[in-house]
């Protein structure tokens, strides 16, 4: 899929184009080194390496349609960044993974992903749409994934806490919020490669602020 969106658009017929091949190698290559020393078992490794790459790959479709996506209304920009990266997604899930029935909960946790990495960059946008600084951005990027993560763990508890189901909502809260934490980290350690080419490559800088309206950033 990645070879046929670098060779066929003509938009990206250039040599700049296959720079996104570093990032996404960057992180296919290093995600192993930290999931050895949380100690999971070989079954939830083996689903969170698939997430992994599954939104890796979605994300350099993306990347890729840039030029297609760029659009003057920010919903709408951010709408279409959601579909192109559910369709990626959903297709690498289908033609890759056997287990069909660990497959739900693997598109689940691939939605709820695709949402906070689309929102937190299309907010970090908003946010550096005047001016921006490299530095600005990362940081933006980083309250606007952890306060997304935030938000959804808060509207879980606070569905629970109304049912009147409170010891549940405690436990909701210990198992969810951990697991949320950790959901935002990735994300942002997955994407952080991604921006620092758009940072450095005149090519994607030109895509970071066309698809996510961001002013130029120094």
């Amino acid at each position: 899929m990645i070879g046929l969106l670098l060779l066929l658009p003509k938009a990206n017929r250039r040599l700049q184009a296959w720079l996104i091949v570093l990032p996404a190698a960057l992180v296919l290559v290093v995600w192993p080194m930290p999931m050895q020393l949380l100690g999971l078992t070989p079954a939830d490794e083996e689903k969170i390496g698939f997430l992994i790459v599954s939104l890796v790959m979605g994300w350099c479709v993306v990347w890729l349609l840039g030029h297609c996506l760029s659009v003057r209304s920010r919903l709408f920009t951010f709408l279409l960044v959601v579909m192109v990266m559910v369709a990626a997604t959903t297709f690498s899930c289908l033609c890759y993974f056997e287990d069909m029935e660990g497959l739900v909960p693997l598109l689940v946790y691939s939605a709820v992903s695709i949402l906070l990495l689309s929102m937190s960059m299309m907010l970090a946008g908003f946010c550096c749409r005047h001016r921006s600084s490299r530095k600005q951005f990362l940081v933006w990027l980083a309250v606007w994934v952890g306060g997304g993560a935030l938000g959804l763990v808060s509207v879980g508890f606070l569905c629970i806490v109304a049912s009147g189901n409170t010891a549940s909502a405690v436990r909701y809260l210990a198992a969810v919020g951990s697991a949320s934490a950790s959901l935002s980290v990735i994300l942002y350690l997955v994407n952080l490669p991604f921006v620092l080419l758009a940072f450095k490559s005149p090519f994607y800088q030109d895509r970071l602020q066309r698809v996510f309206h961001t002013a130029s950033t120094q």
